[in-house]
């Protein structure tokens, strides 16, 4: 069960800390000339601060600390300071913009090799029974793919208000209501939630703030390494919590830059090709997409929690199904709006 009093002690901290530092980010970043400018690929019109992810930050780790003190570090730390670090480079990368992708795909693979020699990769692979083989040696490279993926295509999905900062909520409740996870993992989801809750409310469309690398960088490494603090014999189930959780952020990925591969095209290029930037192309306003897909993800994540917390365990071929029927049910929904956008005088 989650500690009830450092939960909610985290939760309010994070929040306020978060909110604060958003409200004094948005002047500041334009004095500082940290604005997102639009472009042809840019789903807002409008140039708009961002660097948010340093506020979201700042509120997880010290509602971390609030909801527990030392204790809240104890054993977990690794994963604040992999956080830091790519957080530090995402805000230059905000800043500057001259970090290549060559140097940041080393760094997240050097943060993503400790996280998994630290703690072990994985055991078994995370799909259902009979899926769920064992992976011996291709454990510790599978975990680091796992981890390097999540922090890449979390950054690539960042593209909508709301977007990011609601599918962080939303995985970190699956993992943590499937799970039940130690105290520290609970303090640091209810960090991560009352985070991105301050950052929410100037992120809402029309978002007065953008989180930018500095936040994806950082929430993504979060939420993929979260799963290997737990015990060896549980990590791959919560890696297909995790996986539950942010499914329309790794699916859309995922089956985008397979496609765009397939095609010939570059997939570390900026693009306007996810599912979500098309339905935004065909005139759906974000505050209509994020909701949209919130209400699919919500019987996913029951789903997820019925099927990893029965006894015994059932496999997740539930909550998988519906996964990829929600999946279909976007791209179907998607080319149903630019049909419909392409037929208007």
């Amino acid at each position: 069960m989650p500690p009830s009093l450092p939960a909610a002690l985290a939760l309010l901290s994070a929040a306020l800390v978060s909110w604060g530092a958003c409200r004094w980010l948005i002047p500041a970043s334009r004095r500082w000339g940290l604005m997102d400018e639009p472009n042809e690929r840019s789903s807002h019109r409008h140039p708009t601060p961002r660097g948010g992810g340093a506020a979201i930050m700042a509120g997880t780790l010290l509602g971390w600390l609030a909801g527990g003190g030392a204790a809240a570090w104890r054993g977990i730390l690794p994963l604040a300071a992999g956080a830091l670090v790519l957080g530090a480079v995402g805000l230059w990368d905000d800043l500057r913009g001259d970090i290549g992708p060559l140097p940041r795909l080393l760094l997240q693979t050097g943060l993503a090799a400790a996280i998994v020699l630290l703690w072990g990769g994985m055991q078994v692979l995370p799909f259902p029974s009979p899926f769920d083989l064992a992976v011996e040696f291709w454990g510790v490279p599978l975990a680091i793919l796992w981890i390097v993926g999540v922090v890449n295509l979390y950054n690539f999905l960042d593209g909508i208000d709301g977007y990011a900062g609601t599918q962080t909520i939303a995985a970190v409740w699956v993992f943590l209501l499937a799970l039940r996870p130690a105290p520290p993992l609970w303090v640091l989801g209810m960090a991560l939630t009352g985070a991105c809750a301050g950052f929410l409310y100037f992120n809402w469309h029309p978002a007065r703030l953008f989180m930018g690398n500095s936040g994806s960088y950082s929430l993504g490494f979060l939420l993929a390494a979260m799963p290997f603090v737990l015990p060896a014999s549980e990590r791959s189930a919560g890696i297909f919590a995790m996986a539950m959780g942010l499914w329309f952020f790794l699916s859309d990925g995922t089956f985008t830059l397979l496609r765009r591969a397939l095609k010939g095209e570059r997939v570390w290029r900026a693009h306007r090709s996810h599912l979500y930037q098309r339905l935004n192309a065909s005139g759906l306003a974000p505050d209509r997409i994020v909701p949209a897909f919130l209400a699919a993800l919500l019987p996913l994540g029951l789903l997820t929690v019925w099927a990893l917390r029965s006894t015994p365990r059932r496999p997740g071929w539930a909550p998988l199904a519906y996964a990829f029927a929600i999946l279909a049910a976007a791209w179907a929904w998607t080319a149903l709006r630019e049909r419909t956008a392409a037929r208007r005088p």
